[in-house]
C-alpha cells in the first residue's frame, strides 16, 4: 500500500501517528465544536449567495459549487485556524483535488495492489496522479504544518445527491420541511445543535448515503488471520476490499433497495432484527480500523447544510416534469454525471 497515506498505508506506527494526529487535532471534538459559530455564519453566506444567483438567473441554480466552497472553507478553518479566509487558496485546492479525483480510478488500483503499478495501462495515470499530489503538497506545505486535511470534503457530493432526491420526491421534501417546523419552529437558521433533533432529516441523510455512498468500495483491509468466507479460503495478509454499493443494495436486507425511502429507518422498533440488520449494513464511511476519520464531521455537515437549504428554499425541477438525472459517474467516488440544476424559491421574505 501507499506508505504515506492514511487511507491505504499498512497499519503500523506511521498509520497510528497520522490517525492520532487527525483525531486529536483538526478532527477532535473540541476543534470541530470551536467552528460552530463560523459554520452557522457561513451557512447564512451560502443562502445569501444563492438568493443573489437566482435573482439573476430566473430562479434556477446549480448548487454544487456553493456547497463545495462552503465545505472547503470549513476544512480550511479546521486545518489552518478560524481566521482562515483565503479564497484564492480554496479555488486552487479545489482544482487540484478534482484533478486527483479524475485520476482516482487507476490510482486506487495501484495503491491497493502492488502488482498493478506494472500494468502498462496504469503507468500514465499513476504519473499524472503523482504530479497532482506534488502540486497539492507545494500548495499546502507552507500553510499546513502538521495538520492533515480530511476527506469530509466529499460530503458536498452527498448533499447534492440529497437535493436531487428532494426534487424528485416532493413529498419527502415537504416531510423534511415540516419536520423542521414542528421540531424547532419557524426559524431563519437551523443551528448545528438542532440537527440531531430532526429524525426525518437523519433518515434522509442515511438513505442518501445508502443509495449513493461516497465511494462504491471500502478502503483496503488486510486479513488478520487465515479464514473462510462463503466457502472461499482467505489467507492471512490477503488484501480485501468490501463492495459497499452491493451491500447497500442487498435485497436480503433492504426492501426495494433501489427505491429512495427515508421512512425505512423510522419503521419498526429500534433494536428489532430488521433495524439491527439495516444499521449493520449501512457503512457509507467504511468500517473497522480504517473507518473514515471524518465520518462524524461529514454526517453532521451534510445534515446541517441540507436542513438549511430545505428550510430556506423550496426545490423543484427547472422545467416541470424534467427530473434530475441520477446517472452516476464512477471514479473512486460516486459523482453525479450531469451536475444538478434546480429551480428554487425562497420560503421566507428577507427583511
Amino acid at each position: 500500500m501507499h506508505p504515506h497515506n492514511i487511507s491505504s498505508s499498512d497499519v503500523g506506527p506511521l498509520w497510528y501517528n497520522i490517525r492520532k494526529g487527525l483525531q486529536s487535532g483538526a478532527l477532535s471534538p473540541l476543534s470541530v465544536a470551536s467552528q460552530t459559530q463560523h459554520r452557522e455564519r457561513d451557512m447564512e453566506r451560502v443562502v445569501h449567495e444563492m438568493r443573489r444567483e437566482i435573482a439573476n438567473n430566473n430562479g434556477t441554480i446549480k448548487p454544487l459549487d456553493h456547497i463545495k466552497n462552503s465545505t472547503a472553507r470549513l476544512l480550511g478553518r479546521l486545518i489552518f485556524g478560524p481566521s482562515f479566509n483565503d479564497n484564492k487558496f480554496i479555488e486552487s485546492m479545489l482544482y487540484e483535488v478534482e484533478d486527483v479525483i479524475r485520476t482516482s480510478n487507476c490510482t486506487f488500483l495501484t495503491n491497493s495492489f502492488y502488482y498493478a503499478k506494472y500494468l502498462p495501462s496504469q503507468r500514465k495515470a499513476t504519473r499524472e496522479a503523482k504530479l497532482g499530489k506534488y502540486r497539492i503538497e507545494e500548495l499546502v506545505r507552507p500553510l499546513l504544518s502538521s495538520k492533515p486535511p480530511t476527506n469530509a470534503y466529499f460530503a458536498s457530493s452527498t448533499t447534492t445527491w440529497a437535493l436531487a432526491y428532494m426534487i424528485r420526491k416532493q413529498e419527502a421534501q415537504e416531510k423534511l420541511y415540516q419536520d423542521i417546523r414542528m421540531t424547532i419552529g419557524d426559524v431563519d437558521l437551523v443551528k448545528i445543535e438542532d440537527v440531531n433533533k430532526l429524525k426525518y432529516l437523519q433518515s434522509v441523510v442515511k438513505e442518501t448515503m445508502r443509495m449513493k455512498p461516497i465511494a462504491p468500495l471500502a478502503l483496503p483491509h488486510n486479513a488478520g488471520k487465515d479464514t473462510t468466507l462463503m466457502g472461499t479460503k482467505i489467507v492471512k495478509g490477503t488484501r480485501v476490499i468490501v463492495n459497499l454499493y452491493a451491500l447497500h443494495h442487498n435485497e436480503d436486507i433492504w426492501h426495494e433497495p433501489y427505491k429512495f425511502m427515508p421512512e425505512r429507518y423510522l419503521q419498526g422498533e429500534v433494536g428489532s432484527v430488521t433495524h439491527k440488520a439495516m444499521e449493520q449494513s449501512l457503512l457509507p464511511f467504511g468500517a473497522g480500523m480504517r473507518i473514515c476519520a471524518g465520518m462524524d464531521l461529514g454526517k453532521l455537515h451534510v445534515a446541517f447544510v441540507l436542513a438549511n437549504l430545505v428550510n430556506d428554499f423550496k426545490w423543484s425541477c427547472v422545467e416541470e416534469g424534467n427530473l434530475p438525472d441520477m446517472t452516476e459517474e464512477l471514479f473512486a467516488i460516486i459523482l453525479m454525471k450531469t451536475p444538478l440544476e434546480g429551480r428554487i424559491s425562497p420560503r421566507k421574505v428577507c427583511g
